[in-house]
């Protein structure tokens, strides 16, 4: 067995490891869940809607309260959300 060291990413939840540290900060800088790229998923404007995809079966979709895209960067009407973002299923 060998002893490895590797980083993580501080805003994702389900991140997978890097190798080296400044990998790590690369991804940190872009990443939808780091509140200073002003993505969708740290806004308070994302909310979870539900869609019909027959009868009896509907599934979760996202969308923008603003009317912006989702799953974008640098949005000028973001917001902080307060709190963690809530998923439900």
């Amino acid at each position: 067995m060998k002893r490895v060291e590797a980083f993580k990413c501080e805003y994702c939840r389900r991140s997978r490891p890097y190798a080296s540290a400044s990998t790590c900060r690369a991804h940190e800088a872009r990443c939808f869940g780091n509140p200073a790229t002003h993505s969708c998923a740290t806004c308070r404007f994302l909310e979870q809607g539900r869609e019909r995809i027959e009868k009896g079966c509907d599934r979760p979709v996202w969308y923008c309260a603003k009317g912006r895209e989702v799953l974008t960067t640098e949005c000028s009407e973001w917001k902080r959300r307060k709190g963690n973002l809530q998923v439900n299923s």
